[in-house]
């Protein structure tokens, strides 16, 4: 069995052009390789607020609702997020 695999400086920075206050945003976790897109790793939902978003937040991957096969999905993924709202210009 092969240790469980971990990759603590995999980061990328998102931004969300007109993010909606009390909207959630969905992260796919999906294997890649030279060929393209490879198997489902799972899925989280996290709710835009701004009392609660801030910070760092582990969470459970899940499955796609009636999806089928999806036998890769299990673990865990952490997120760090930051709410900044751009200034309005006149």
């Amino acid at each position: 069995m092969s240790p469980t695999p971990a990759w603590p400086r995999a980061t990328s920075a998102l931004r969300l052009a007109h993010p909606t206050i009390g909207g959630a945003v969905t992260v796919e976790l999906w294997h890649c390789h030279r060929r393209g897109t490879g198997y489902f790793l799972g899925h989280v939902s996290l709710e835009i607020d701004p009392t609660t978003i801030e910070g760092k937040h582990d969470l459970k991957l899940q499955k796609k609702a009636g999806a089928k096969a999806q036998t890769y999905v299990q673990g865990n993924i952490s997120l760090s997020c930051t709410l900044a709202f751009a200034e309005q210009r006149a």
